[in-house]
């Protein structure tokens, strides 16, 4: 378990292919949870139960992962703006507000910049992913596969790769 992942420790490389860094607070082991005495991280990259608990699981490296792709669509700062993390902003804007069940406008949670590029049934997807990460309940969040799995049927995040190695 990482248990800093951040966006500041994801490079990209000269093949656009991210790497991970700065691996000093990992824990190794193939244990699937630890107590720590110490809980280390980055606010508010940290996981509420991580947090709270000093409970370690590979699903705070999830949450992790959902903060930076919240960080990424959003182009916000993670840290606290106008009172709220970028959680609790995210949180408020959509995740409450809007049935995701249901195929929604979640135009309101990208960078303006970033619409034209993302297809609508990909921003939806990335919305839920997002959401996903950050559920409170670590038990609901999506462990590593399917992570990957859920970023890699993106069209958007397809296209991007096959173009970046062409």
């Amino acid at each position: 378990m990482h248990r800093d992942i951040k966006s500041t420790h994801i490079l990209i490389d000269n093949d656009n292919i991210p790497k991970l860094i700065d691996f000093g607070t990992a824990v190794h082991g193939n244990r699937t949870m630890f107590h720590c005495e110490q809980v280390l991280g980055t606010e508010p990259y940290i996981a509420v139960e991580y947090k709270s608990q000093k409970k370690l699981t590979t699903k705070a490296d999830i949450f992790s992962c959902g903060v930076v792709l919240l960080e990424i669509i959003s182009t916000r700062v993670p840290t606290p703006q106008e009172g709220m993390t970028i959680t609790e902003w995210a949180t408020t804007k959509c995740f409450l507000e809007i049935d995701m069940e249901r195929d929604a406008d979640v135009s309101g949670m990208f960078d303006p910049f970033l619409l034209a590029s993302i297809p609508i049934d990909d921003r939806v997807r990335i919305v839920r992913l997002a959401a996903d990460c950050i559920h409170p309940d670590p038990s609901k969040r999506p462990d590593s596969a399917q992570l990957v799995a859920r970023l890699l049927a993106m069209s958007c995040l397809t296209q991007a790769a096959s173009s970046s190695t062409t």
